[in-house]
């Protein structure tokens, strides 16, 4: 995988290191890659709205004296898609997001957290760009698993060919979810076809992931779907989608879909039609079995683990803004 990637960046968020414990499980002791190829990204959380002390390109993007400084300043009109797919930035913050402009007794509604998701993903591409030894980075989320996809000799070669031609590709998605649904219904289980693009967490048993897995192949372009929790980006594209989605607009899903996949045709795009990682809260799993880590499927949303009577306080302090 090392051999299209040079770097791995994982998101997560301070506080509790139960994910990046998890992820580091993942790739370091099933996928066996050094650890010095991987880094632990610790993102926004909605906890720090507007301030994020610990996010260096939050940090230097601030401006105390504007309010909202890390938002568009202009809020979309309901069903508003003036400027996506545009040469320019978004124009303006999605309608759905109003509420994020004026939290109510210092809590913050729940969607809030997918403006987090873009500001981690964005400040993560920063990362990279800060580090000029690396040219490919692959941007992984914290709640993931590898898929019989991941372990077959077909992406094997496509992984090889990503390589040997990485001057004819800027972005590659290596993972997607609810691929052509344009409204996901609420609880979505994902079922027959569905499950097998967005894929399932792959079995101990390497003969049956062989079995498991379908001949995977590259498409042209970002088909329609949503999840960005595997994501191969080149400098060149890591440039453009900071340029383009801060300040923020929308979620970064959408906003890849929307607006970015569209603006450059030039800029080469694929898609691998079989998911190599699976978000594990997404796989059709009930959410009982699942650790307890595990079960969100809210962008952004924080992993609270254990008990106590500080950690109890915070939760029901936090309750709106972090679920």
């Amino acid at each position: 995988m090392l051999g299209a990637f040079d770097h791995i960046w994982v998101l997560t968020l301070k506080g509790d290191d139960t994910r990046a414990q998890y992820m580091r499980q993942v790739l370091v002791e099933q996928l066996g890659l050094p650890p010095s190829k991987i880094t632990t990204f610790y993102g926004a959380s909605s906890r720090e709205w507007g301030t994020w002390p610990d996010v260096p390109f939050l940090r230097k993007q601030r401006q105390p004296a504007v309010p909202n400084w890390w938002l568009s300043p202009k809020l979309c009109a309901v069903g508003d898609n003036t400027g996506l797919g545009g040469p320019n930035p978004p124009p303006c913050l999605q309608s759905k997001y109003e509420r994020c402009l004026r939290p109510v007794n210092g809590s913050l509604p729940r969607v809030c957290n997918e403006l987090c998701y873009t500001m981690s993903v964005v400040s993560a591409l920063d990362d990279f760009l800060s580090n000029s030894e690396h040219q490919r980075a692959l941007i992984l989320e914290d709640d993931i698993c590898v898929t019989p996809a991941l372990l077959s000799a077909s992406t094997r070669k496509k992984l090889w060919w990503l390589r040997a031609h990485a001057s004819q590709w800027d972005l590659v998605k290596l993972a997607d979810c609810y691929r052509g649904l344009q409204v996901v219904p609420k609880k979505h289980k994902p079922d027959g076809v569905e499950l097998l693009t967005s894929g399932t967490c792959a079995s101990p048993d390497t003969a049956a992931n062989t079995a498991a897995a379908p001949p995977n192949e590259l498409l042209p372009g970002v088909p329609w779907g949503y999840c960005t929790h595997a994501l191969g980006v080149s400098r060149r594209m890591a440039r453009h989608i900071v340029a383009n989605a801060f300040p923020v607009t929308d979620v970064f899903d959408s906003l890849l879909i929307s607006h970015i996949a569209k603006q450059q045709p030039a800029r080469q795009a694929f898609t691998l039609n079989h998911s190599l990682f699976a978000q594990v809260a997404k796989t059709g799993v009930t959410a009982a079995s699942l650790p307890k880590a595990m079960r969100s499927q809210n962008h952004g949303a924080p992993v609270r683990i254990g008990s106590g009577s500080a950690k109890s306080r915070g939760k029901r302090k936090s309750r709106g803004s972090e679920t």
